[in-house]
């Protein structure tokens, strides 16, 4: 895995074309590197990304994390879901409000989970840097996920 973002939480750095021309010719030589020792690639990339993300599976990037919510994760999915693993798809920013709700918690997750989970290739995940909802988020994680992919093995 390697991080190297590419956007904010409304757009991309640079222009895709200036990305293209400055960046993936980089990247692509690292991406071949991990693949030629039979390796997956990952690539870390916060923010925005949606106008390039065709390119990054044209690179033959396995997965990316975290597919955030400022891209359409509807949108990524349908178009990109059966190409590239995703990670994330989850409101995190809403996670770590002091004045969310359970509920609130719940729903934006059951709502990430019934965008993502569909046909696999989705991995949940969401990394916060604040929330007294930890463990709610586990619990919800887990139960949205037995629900998608049956129950932990250790639940069998």
């Amino acid at each position: 895995i390697m991080h190297d973002d590419y956007g904010n939480g409304m757009n991309l750095f640079m222009a895709p074309d200036t990305w293209r021309q400055l960046l993936k010719p980089h990247l692509q030589r690292i991406v071949d590197h991990v693949h030629s020792h039979g390796v997956f690639y990952e690539h870390h990339n916060c923010g925005y990304f949606e106008p390039i993300a065709q390119d990054m599976i044209d690179m033959g990037i396995d997965a990316t994390n975290p597919v955030h919510v400022s891209n359409n994760i509807a949108h990524m999915k349908a178009a990109y879901g059966d190409k590239m693993v995703m990670l994330g798809g989850m409101d995190t920013q809403l996670f770590g409000r002091m004045n969310v709700t359970p509920e609130e918690i719940r729903e934006s997750i059951r709502h990430s989970f019934e965008i993502m989970a569909p046909g696999g290739n989705y991995i949940p995940m969401a990394a916060v840097s604040y929330s007294a909802y930890g463990d709610l988020i586990n619990e919800e994680f887990i139960r949205c996920g037995s629900q998608y992919y049956g129950p932990r093995p250790d639940q069998a």
